[in-house]
């Protein structure tokens, strides 16, 4: 069974999740304080970021080594806000109006290693309708194109990334083309959203 700790949610969304979710192998638990450093058992803490008020995700995350991977609840889904998520290192990122089968699939991908981001969420940093079968299959890139994008994933400039590959930074501009190109994405939104499916920039 997958344990996940809410963090800010109302009583009434965790009771909805705790009943919705109860069938699908998960047990939900209301958490109150220091959520992130709980000495409880947690596979994954599920942050309403509605509920922060005066805190930020990034207070949050600061003041407490996450002892799980996060996934946060969110009601803005542009991408500049999908791009701060992905730098902060969550590992999942879901909206509030999300079906519960999403919502399900996203806390098992999270819990068992892998990141996630939901369908409405992930339509509207590509302007698509939401993931079905990804254009972007793992062999598709070469092991440089992978480490590059990998720099991405991490929040990093190109000036950033090139500078711990070991590259120019025109070198590095021209990697990203041919990644975007391969992968058919247009922007840096698309692309971080591309490595985060592939689970990169996550710390080994």
């Amino acid at each position: 069974m997958i344990t996940v700790s809410v963090f800010g949610a109302c009583p009434i969304y965790v009771h909805g999740l705790t009943v919705t979710l109860g069938d699908k192998g998960f047990a939900v638990r209301d958490v109150t304080r220091s959520p992130l450093s709980s000495r409880w058992f947690t596979d994954v803490f599920l942050i309403d970021l509605a509920t922060l008020q005066d805190m930020t995700l990034d207070d949050l995350l600061a003041m407490d080594a996450p002892a799980a991977p996060v996934t946060v609840l969110v009601d803005d889904t542009s991408a500049e806000s999908i791009d701060g998520f992905v730098r902060a290192g969550v590992a999942g990122v879901l909206d509030h109006c999300a079906p519960v089968n999403i919502v399900a699939e996203g806390l098992r991908a999270v819990a068992g290693g892998k990141s996630f981001i939901g369908t409405s969420v992930a339509a509207d940093i590509s302007g698509r309708p939401g993931p079905g079968p990804q254009p972007d299959e793992p062999d598709a890139l070469s092991p440089r194109e992978l480490q590059v994008l990998t720099q991405i994933a991490r929040g990093l400039t190109h000036r950033q990334g090139a500078r711990a590959l070991g590259i120019s930074q025109h070198t590095f501009d021209t990697y990203i083309k041919r990644i975007r190109s391969k992968l058919g994405v247009g922007n840096k939104a698309e692309l971080t959203r591309a490595a985060v499916m592939r689970d990169l920039g996550r710390a080994s």
